[in-house]
């Protein structure tokens, strides 16, 4: 009994110290040694006198140039990715900066709110406010994976270009209490931080909106419209969001098996096999005159409203009946 008592308590003392070991700098160091630091410099190859070899150089390796960090300085953290949850917007990235792109003004105005929301959120002391710039510092970020907290100085600032609506985020200024020179990928993690907590509390925001939204109108109408461009079209009287997160339900319950979709393109790959008889006579509507095969369902946010449109495989519109029948299948199914 008391040997067994001795192991229990070596293998908590060995967990432990193992559990302690495991810190902040070990998670952002490559394990082993870095001997490759040690390796001479490459020399020419000096050949005897009067030999003239003659050479090919199409696979000669071109001298570079490496401006990156080199052994126990490389940062092994995976790199923070863009969180793609706002419909219809994209993220670029230009020294440092990361701009939301919208084609709408509107969802540029709520990516402005809700950043600010964001700083707020941080207790950022926000030193500068106006319509088209905020300054906020410092905000504290807090992580295993960082040895002391880490404090940023945040810019936003509104831009355009080409008829686009950008909000864009940059970082003057970091610093950390135990960290000296902050590296360049270090502050690029904690710049798409930021968008990311903004991107996430958009889409949490919509959620809400949404829930609301499908309580407050169970029922959808539907009818035959025309897009900008004078197309027959599908007009449901929703709101894009509302819609999306019904019309996959939907889908599959008239024949149509989903496949793939996109959310910010407004596109949903399916394949359609025909309900029987039964099935259009309990909905109380005309079947669809259409043939079993491929098509994609369009989907376009027209504010308050959104357009549907069906193509088949190779990108052509279905006839003007197609979409004359599957309006009214559409009002039944969101009844």
């Amino acid at each position: 009994m008391k040997n067994w008592y001795q192991l229990v308590c070596c293998s908590l003392a060995v967990l432990t110290v193992s559990a302690c070991s495991d810190s902040a700098l070990d998670r952002q160091q490559a394990e082993g040694d870095f001997d490759y630091l040690n390796e001479s410099a490459l020399v020419p190859w000096k050949y005897p006198h009067g030999v003239k070899p003659q050479l090919n150089h199409e696979y000669d390796v071109p001298a570079g140039k490496l401006n990156g960090a080199l052994g126990e300085h490389v940062d092994i953290r995976p790199p923070q990715e863009f969180l793609a949850l706002i419909p219809g917007v994209t993220a670029e990235r230009s020294q440092g900066n990361v701009i939301f792109w919208s084609a709408k003004s509107q969802i540029a105005d709520q990516i402005w709110q809700i950043a600010l929301q964001s700083l707020e959120s941080k207790h950022a002391q926000i030193t500068r406010k106006s319509d088209k710039l905020i300054d906020a510092k410092w905000v504290e970020w807090q992580s295993d994976d960082e040895e002391s907290v880490i404090e940023a100085h945040y810019q936003l600032s509104r831009v355009s270009k080409a008829r686009r609506f950008g909000v864009q985020i940059s970082m003057p200024e970091i610093r950390s209490a135990g960290q000296g020179d902050i590296s360049k990928y270090v502050q690029e993690r904690y710049t798409m931080k930021m968008v990311n907590k903004i991107a996430t509390l958009y889409d949490a925001q919509m959620r809400v909106t949404l829930g609301n939204a499908q309580q407050s109108q169970k029922s959808i109408p539907v009818s035959m419209g025309t897009d900008r461009s004078g197309l027959p079209v599908v007009i449901a009287r929703s709101d894009y969001l509302a819609l999306w997160n019904r019309i996959s339900l939907v889908l599959s319950q008239s024949g149509f098996s989903v496949e793939d979709r996109n959310r910010s393109q407004g596109t949903i790959k399916v394949k359609y096999s025909p309900p029987d008889d039964d099935f259009w006579s309990a909905l109380g509507v005309q079947p669809l005159p259409l043939n079993s095969g491929s098509y994609t369902i369009l989907l376009g946010d027209l504010e308050n409203r959104t357009s549907l449109n069906i193509t088949s495989s190779d990108g052509k519109p279905v006839k003007e009946e197609v979409l004359q029948a599957f309006a009214p299948v559409l009002e039944a199914l969101l009844k």
